[in-house]
């Protein structure tokens, strides 16, 4: 079978698969690099549910897993976390110092690497809200 040029085009640029995002928020370092005394969790979401994510808000559609002392105990993210960083770890998130996404951000404008936000470096405070997306997978 013989497709014209413009639809061979068209085919090689379809998204074929779909990245979720994930994310991991640290509460005693500005570097994304826990200690034995760090608490963190891990959040992860479906690529398209790019929404604001409020920092011990609700956050439907995503799950997410607390760790203790470093990570030597875990359980759910009943608890409260007040976030200095933000360790990226796939999709494109940006990070905000005030609830709902709002106030000043930091963009990783970063869809396929691992980046770590700290507002902290800016004398901002903690990240108290967030929001992710996916990425799309191009076959070219």
């Amino acid at each position: 079978m013989h497709f014209p040029s413009i639809t061979a085009v068209v085919l090689a640029t379809l998204c074929t698969g779909t990245q979720a995002w994930q994310i991991t928020a640290y509460n005693n370092v500005d570097n994304c690099k826990a200690n034995r005394d760090s608490t963190y969790r891990i959040y992860s979401g479906a690529t398209n549910n790019d929404g604001c994510m409020t920092i011990d808000g609700n956050m439907p559609g995503t799950s997410c897993r607390q760790y203790f002392n470093g990570g030597s105990s875990n359980g759910d993210c009943s608890n409260t976390l007040t976030a200095r960083s933000i360790l990226q770890e796939a999709g494109r998130c940006v990070v905000y110092d005030q609830a709902n996404c709002k106030g000043r951000y930091q963009d990783s404008g970063n869809l396929n690497g691992r980046s770590c936000a700290s507002l902290e470096r800016y004398n901002w405070g903690p990240i108290r809200s967030f929001w992710c997306t996916g990425s799309c997978i191009f076959l070219g």
